[in-house]
């Protein structure tokens, strides 16, 4: 189908001197504020994400988990209720239900908002000259969306042309697509996949690099300690690869975005030895990464992408700072009716390690060192060993992991029994010994060197 803007979109245009004197008008078109929703939160369908959608930057202005809520009585709720739509009305008329858990949100910024996954800018490069054209609006037309067999939306293309001089200069293509629920970890129902492509419309060459941000507005889940960080994965010495994270702190000197997109800390290359992968940010349970996907199969790095990882801060309250991720593609130059694509697959969903580990993309990219373990425990794998155990006794108690906590504990208990009974017999020797040592103490009260010796 191809959905047409409600009203006439009004042109927006931008003056550019040029070096011999003259004057180029860029010019790009205003459409109506369009938004579209991608799958369902509905359980009784086949997805696992709900992904609404906006012409504004052509980016995502929520995505709501189907598996996952806010509260433990919105989950309870939902599953009583046999109807979804019901469910949702209830969450309209009870401030105390927030519904269903929404990993990606909007953020404030320079008096609006910038959305996650927002193409934020185009910049040509022209005569030496760098000219910058802002995206941030609602520039995009909804152009075409594609549907499944019970009418759900799968994939929604955005479509911006930018004009010089009146003329047709280049066309920007934006489609976002997910998949439905699947057996095969292979398909990966958590993700995003995100094609950008420009399109050369013009009878010259043309050069120009493009602004992407990626996860913003990240919800904080801890009251009293804030533990989203940004994670950057990437190739560390040409075989291994590490995952960094920077939590807020880390931010904490950095200067504030600026609207020139100035005041970014960059965190490594899509082309570098050190070739960095993939850039998101997580919380203590959720993440969303975004993967730059390599034209070659066979390699992870996307070296061809020319991608500079970075991150930003912003101010989310009057006392407290976010942030957001983001890429710099480019610069590249394209010919005449030539185009060139950027494929991204974007990781919405829980920080489970089953999950982590059986999808081979996710296994590959090494997302499960973005589990953090906090002070519970000194050793990974022994809080490993215990999730899994959890996650086992959850099954067995039909998901009531309340009891499934109990006979946790209760195992723990039994494997520690040995040293508790040994610790316990040592005690109560020393306690049928204390009445000696008394005496002990007692008799050589004067002597403090015997009492030394006696001790030794």
């Amino acid at each position: 189908t191809k959905p047409k803007p409600t009203s006439k979109p009004t042109a927006t245009t931008k003056p550019d001197n040029q070096t011999d004197g003259t004057k180029a008008e860029w010019a790009y078109k205003k459409f109506p504020i369009r938004e579209i929703i991608l799958g369902s939160n509905d359980p009784a369908k086949k997805y696992k994400l709900q992904v609404q959608l906006t012409n504004i930057a052509a980016a995502i202005k929520t995505t709501k988990l189907t598996d996952y809520f806010f509260t433990v009585k919105d989950k309870k709720l939902c599953k009583k209720l046999k109807n979804h739509k019901e469910y949702l009305e209830q969450v309209k008329k009870n401030p105390k239900l927030k519904g269903h858990y929404s990993l990606l949100n909007p953020v404030n910024f320079d008096g609006g908002k910038i959305h996650p996954f927002a193409t934020r800018r185009i910049t040509f490069y022209i005569d030496s000259r760098e000219v910058h054209i802002d995206l941030s609006g609602p520039f995009w037309r909804l152009t075409n969306v594609r549907k499944d067999k019970d009418g759900t939306n799968t994939a929604a293309t955005f479509t911006c042309t930018i004009y010089r001089n009146s003329k047709p200069f280049v066309r920007l293509l934006k489609t976002y697509t997910i998949r439905p629920k699947s057996t095969n970890p292979a398909d990966r129902c958590y993700s995003i996949d995100v094609k950008l492509e420009v399109i050369n419309l013009s009878k010259q060459k043309v050069k120009f690099s493009l602004w992407q941000f990626a996860a913003t507005g990240v919800p904080r889940e801890d009251i009293q300690s804030d533990n989203r960080m940004i994670a950057y994965g990437h190739i560390e010495g040409g075989e291994g690869f590490k995952v960094e994270t920077l939590s807020l702190k880390d931010l904490g000197k950095m200067e504030l975005l600026t609207a020139s997109l100035e005041n970014l800390r960059y965190l490594g290359k899509s082309d570098s030895s050190d070739a960095g992968l993939w850039i998101g940010q997580i919380n203590k349970f959720f993440a969303a990464l975004a993967y730059i996907i390599p034209q070659d199969a066979s390699s992870l790095s996307a070296p061809l992408a020319r991608a500079n990882f970075f991150t930003a801060a912003l101010q989310e309250t009057p006392t407290s700072r976010t942030f957001l991720s983001g890429m710099t593609f480019g610069p590249f130059e394209i010919n005449a009716s030539q185009n060139k694509s950027i494929h991204i697959d974007f990781f919405v969903g829980p920080k489970k390690r089953k999950l982590f580990n059986t999808t081979p993309l996710y296994a590959k990219l090494h997302y499960k060192k973005t589990l953090r373990f906090g002070s519970c425990c000194t050793f990974a794998p022994l809080t490993l060993g215990m999730m899994w155990l959890m996650d086992l006794f959850s099954k067995i108690t039909l998901g009531n992991y309340g009891m499934a906590i109990i006979l946790l504990v209760v195992l723990v208990r039994i494997a520690l029994h040995p040293l508790t009974r040994k610790g316990q017999v040592s005690m109560s020797r020393m306690q049928k010994l204390a009445p000696e040592m008394a005496k002990i103490r007692e008799k050589y009260a004067d002597d403090k060197l015997s009492l030394i010796h006696i001790s030794e």
